[in-house]
């Protein structure tokens, strides 16, 4: 019976996988393949704003927007660099250039996309299989697969740095950490708020840290942190190299609305109850 129910189980957990990757790739795929005036509709607007800035820094030596005009610090350097050496090594136009970058959107969420699968497959467990499935009809991860911005590189960084401090307890522990190290740096280059991952690993090892396997996750997690914020560092040691500003620009640019418009909380919490129905419907059946 139970080698029945086991056996049972793999099929399903199998099927589940397979409708999952199809739906995944078919999404991805179709997107790929509109026509530009389609496609732009799935793009989020930094995509665009990204490649701009690649393909000046590559015709002008400066991170601009505009052509030389003003100069920007506003973006992620990891990501932006990685279009810069796309843009370099191809000089595409315009719509290849949108094509190459979902490309690269796309092998980047690849690993982690393969991983949870064999994850799935190999626990032959219905829940996890569920879950799966609900990840791949989220549209929003089949969308931000081919955004073009640094989705992907959080994503593997992230999946990585897990990875790795999984296995700082293991028998290669020297790999794990250097695993963790790299991740955390390229991780906050990657975005600059990776490091609350680092941190939230870090806190979680605290209680476990009185034993001597628990002193090694510890140590290697806070160690994570330190790599993560030394990340930070360099991307804003970036932000004052490139603008002559050590925040980003459009940190600025919030700071100044914050400043002129002030922290109107009524606003947000309209558009927050928005969400529950213009007469709050919702929100009276949570709260009863």
């Amino acid at each position: 019976m139970v080698t029945m129910k086991s056996g049972y189980e793999k099929c399903i957990t199998a099927a589940i996988v397979l409708l999952a990757a199809g739906y995944l790739a078919y999404t991805v795929h179709a997107i790929s393949a509109f026509p530009p005036e389609r496609r732009i509709q799935f793009l989020p607007d930094d995509a665009f704003y990204y490649l701009t800035l690649a393909r000046n820094f590559v015709e002008h030596g400066q991170w601009t927007f505009d052509a030389d005009i003003s100069l920007t610090n506003g973006f992620h350097p990891l990501h932006a660099y990685a279009l810069v050496a796309l843009y370099a090594l191809t000089h595409a136009p315009a719509d290849r250039f949108v094509e190459l970058g979902m490309a690269l959107s796309s092998l980047l969420a690849l690993p982690v996309a393969l991983a949870g699968m064999l994850l799935v497959v190999r626990t032959a467990r219905l829940v996890p299989a569920r879950v799966f499935l609900l990840f791949a009809l989220a549209g929003n991860n089949a969308l931000n697969a081919v955004s073009v911005v640094e989705w992907g590189w959080v994503v593997l960084l992230a999946a990585s740095y897990v990875f790795a401090f999984r296995h700082l307890r293991g028998p290669r522990r020297t790999a794990a950490l250097a695993g963790v190290l790299l991740c955390g740096f390229l991780g906050s280059l990657a975005r600059t708020d990776f490091g609350l991952l680092t941190a939230g690993l870090a806190l979680a090892t605290l209680p476990a840290a009185r034993t001597p396997d628990g002193r090694t996750m510890a140590v290697g997690a806070f160690l994570g942190l330190a790599a993560a914020s030394l990340g930070v560092a360099a991307g804003l040691w970036h932000n004052h190299l490139v603008a002559g500003q050590y925040l980003q620009s459009s940190a600025s640019m919030k700071i100044l609305w914050l400043g002129t418009y002030g922290p109107a909380m009524r606003p947000i919490l309209d558009q927050a109850l928005y969400l529950f129905g213009n007469d709050h419907k919702m929100l009276k059946i949570l709260v009863s």
